[in-house]
């Protein structure tokens, strides 16, 4: 890794690199609002850095990390940081991120637990918990019976699922945390469900990262 800090500089990376991979395209904006102990580290254990770096698709062992902010100047990726106050039940090293590609947008908020280990909190306003099944879908009959069929055909048990929608007929979003891994054939047979726009695997052994 590129340091000086797992926590602050390697763990900030990941997450932005998460959100930069859920964007599937190149960022033109990003915004980070950073909590707590991430906002009083954002210059002296290269927070900063480490965020636009991930979100220019650089991994935490990649040297030209203590150059981001030039390299995102040079790309023509505007940037802003901001402390902000999550209150006192979040984890101090908090990050909200915000990317905006050409013909897309991703929010997450996430956590560095130490070590360079990350923890995903929500993915566009919606919760989620890693290793988990993320599909983003049009809500409309029959979505969660056909995903159900897709992982049951392989005999991989849901250990549990959240189905929220931002209203009738509008974006819904499903998390499925799933006893086993879901091969990648049948990741892609769910994205081929009519109305699914976006399905995204996050692995903790991937250390947090999008695996599909």
């Amino acid at each position: 890794m590129v340091g000086p800090s797992s926590s602050h500089t390697a763990g900030a990376c990941r997450l932005s690199h998460v959100a930069r991979a859920l964007l599937e395209e190149e960022p033109v904006e990003a915004r980070f609002e950073l909590h707590s102990a991430f906002a009083k580290t954002m210059r002296g254990h290269g927070t900063d850095r480490a965020l636009v770096a991930g979100a220019l698709g650089m991994e935490v062992d990649d040297a030209r990390l203590k150059d981001a902010l030039e390299l995102a100047r040079e790309r023509g990726l505007a940037y802003a940081l901001k402390p902000k106050n999550m209150g006192t039940e979040a984890h101090p090293n908090s990050v909200a991120i915000h990317l905006k590609g050409r013909t897309r947008s991703i929010s997450i908020l996430g956590a560095s637990i130490g070590g360079g280990m990350i923890e995903i909190r929500e993915v566009d306003g919606f919760s989620a918990k890693d290793p988990c099944l993320l599909l983003f879908y049009e809500d409309r009959p029959g979505m969660v019976m056909r995903a159900s069929e897709i992982i049951g055909r392989r005999g991989i048990n849901i250990a549990s699922m959240e189905v929220l929608r931002r209203g009738k007929g509008d974006l819904a979003f499903m998390r499925l945390d799933l006893d086993a891994p879901l091969p990648h054939e049948d990741v892609a047979a769910l994205k081929q469900i009519p109305g699914v726009r976006r399905v995204h695997v996050l692995d903790r052994v991937a250390g947090g990262a999008p695996i599909t």
